[in-house]
């Protein structure tokens, strides 16, 4: 059955016998096809660096935003069987639950999950691989306009680059992450009215 019809009957007869997990792995195998026919199917241009472009901002984003979220319950409610979980849960949501057990070899802590999600360059949904990769985007469709984009990208991948695990043991993280997503939607700015406010 095509997937419009698909989500139309389940949204007429609801999730039923699929259950809310059946459902997202129905959500996430969607994706992943529609991701695979872009990527190989769509000419190497400007359009495909505008996807990526949209892709990364959107999941540096929503990374940090999970991490905020994360840290502020920990904050909020300090027990360390909640504290597991709630972290266990978070690298399931973001697919890295597997590479954390094989970088790490360690019980889940507060201090290794905001590592492996801020500045590790080897997991993808890392803010730092999620920037370095937008700048490979950006140098690809660089033009004679593109110098505030490029700086502020090129400025957080060289923070995040060269941070390390006790910056973020002795900063704040709420004032940290707070700070990153304000970067990240002033680059998210400087992106549409460099490249879809010019034209």
């Amino acid at each position: 059955m095509p997937p419009r019809i698909e989500l139309r009957t389940l949204r007429q007869q609801g999730l039923g016998e699929l259950g809310s997990d059946g459902f997202f792995e129905w959500v996430k195998e969607r994706v992943h096809l529609f991701r695979g026919a872009v990527i190989g199917t769509l000419l190497r241009n400007d359009a495909l660096s505008f996807i990526g472009i949209g892709t990364l901002i959107e999941r540096a984003f929503a990374t940090t935003q999970l991490l905020l979220i994360k840290d502020q319950q920990l904050t909020n409610d300090p027990d360390p069987v909640r504290e597991y979980y709630r972290l266990d849960t978070l690298l399931n949501a973001v697919s890295a639950r597997e590479a954390y057990n094989s970088l790490y070899r360690q019980p889940v802590s507060r201090e290794t999950v905001m590592e492996l999600l801020i500045l590790r360059n080897d997991i993808p949904r890392s803010l730092r691989a999620s920037i370095a990769d937008l700048v490979g985007e950006l140098e690809k469709i660089a033009n004679d306009r593109s110098y505030q984009p490029l700086r502020l990208a090129h400025q957080l991948n060289v923070d995040l680059r060269f941070s390390t695990r006790d910056d973020l043991a002795q900063a704040d993280l709420q004032t940290t992450l707070n700070g990153l997503l304000a970067r990240i939607n002033a680059l998210s700015d400087s992106i549409r009215q460099t490249y879809l406010e010019a034209l």
